[in-house]
């Protein structure tokens, strides 16, 4: 009994050490170090009462209540292993981002809370919240909306397009056929109006066609593949791959004699791709198509796809580049003539699909719209070519 008392008496005055250390860290301003302590001890209460402190305490200094809220994001996402203590956290820091972005417009502050707004609600996977951001930022001023794209571009660069298409398909749409329709009059009216605003379509007449173009550039940037491009024409206009190493490795493979199917053969196209890697840079083999012919079986296949490491993310000329070597399309509806799949040969054909596949997944802001028509390409050739083992090992790999 006694030794139950002693462990009492000691959980008390630990208690009551650990509550005057907080009083301490308040006093001297140190809220990191309070914070610290209630994620180390998972105390969703404690770091609601830190930040309701911080923030009474510096409400003429939103700065250094942002770096708290900050560090607190950071901390919950590096020190939390907790998944549902580290939602509570950061819910509590998303309250009082949104407090700040909810105070007036065209401060520093302002626009530092969007950003760590939009960063916390993409953790807790809050769709929504991040759509009416942007769409605040860009009805705002013109640094405002410039910070909206920048977010857009933020966004695009997290990987997790299904979030992107998520926070497009939240923005408003300027009403053009869905407006007209709804100006029937009659009872329909009001019906159509509602069934407009469902659909994600704003009639708001405040808005400016100059601030309708910030949203169709908005859009652009999230899923029009605008990103893509931006990374294709850097790549581009800053390839420093020399010619020359592959015209002398060419000379050189072939005074040595190699044959159709020398290993030495494929290494060097293979090279060429990791040389020219995003570039579009394909005029060497265009200048050599006899030279690189000489690849047969395998070697073919790895050397076609080869075009998709050099094309990587060149999504709006894709099938275009492919056509040569991609094979004929088998719809497999009914009615449609799907052409007939061979078991033999087919190691361009497999090689191009692999090709498709690498062009388009190589870059997440690439266009959603040319993504899914190359996603059903491939799968309409995965169900369609299981007489040819290479085609469809192409496509699998696509």
């Amino acid at each position: 009994d006694e030794e139950d008392e002693e462990e009492g008496l000691d959980a008390e005055k630990l208690q009551k050490v650990v509550h005057l250390m907080f009083e301490r860290c308040y006093a001297d301003s140190e809220y990191g170090h309070a914070l610290g302590v209630a994620f180390e001890a998972r105390e969703t209460d404690k770091v609601r009462e830190i930040l309701d402190r911080c923030a009474s305490s510096h409400a003429d200094d939103p700065m250094t209540v942002q770096a708290t809220l900050r560090y607190a994001l950071d901390a919950s996402m590096t020190l939390v292993t907790s998944k549902s203590f580290r939602i509570d956290a950061l819910g509590s820091v998303a309250e009082h981002l949104q407090k700040m972005f909810d105070a007036p417009t065209g401060t520093a502050a302002h626009r530092s809370a969007a950003v760590l707004l939009c960063r916390c609600h993409q953790l807790l996977a809050a769709v929504k919240p991040v759509s009416d951001i942007v769409t605040s930022l860009l009805d705002g001023s013109e640094d405002d909306a410039l910070l909206g794209l920048q977010l857009c571009f933020d966004l695009v660069d997290s990987g997790d397009q299904n979030y992107v298409n998520g926070v497009a398909e939240g923005l408003p749409k300027k009403a053009t056929a869905a407006a007209s329709t709804s100006l029937g009059g009659g009872e329909g009216n009001s019906e159509s109006a509602e069934e407009t605003k469902e659909n994600g379509v704003d009639e708001t007449p405040s808005r400016t066609d100059d601030v309708w173009a910030r949203f169709d550039n908005a859009l652009r940037v999230l899923t029009g593949g605008f990103t893509s491009e931006l990374a294709l024409s850097f790549l581009y206009k800053n390839s420093d791959s020399d010619r020359l190493i592959m015209e002398n490795l060419k000379k050189s493979l072939e005074e040595r004699g190699s044959g159709r199917n020398s290993v030495l053969h494929n290494c060097a196209v293979v090279s060429h791709s990791y040389l020219n890697a995003g570039t579009t840079n394909d005029s060497f083999l265009r200048d050599h198509l006899d030279w690189m012919k000489k690849a047969s079986n395998w070697a073919k296949f790895s050397a076609t796809a080869s075009m998709g490491v050099i094309h990587a993310g060149h999504t709006t000329e894709a099938m275009t580049l492919l056509e040569p070597y991609l094979p004929p399309s088998s719809s497999g509806e009914e009615g449609g003539d799907a052409p007939a799949v061979t078991s033999a040969g087919g190691y361009a054909e497999g090689g191009s699909l692999f090709a498709l596949g690498l062009i388009h997944g190589s870059h997440a802001g690439s266009s959603t719209a040319t993504r899914l028509e190359a996603s059903n390409f491939l799968r309409n050739h995965l169900r369609n070519s299981h007489a040819n083992e290479v085609i469809s090992h192409g496509a699998a790999l696509g």
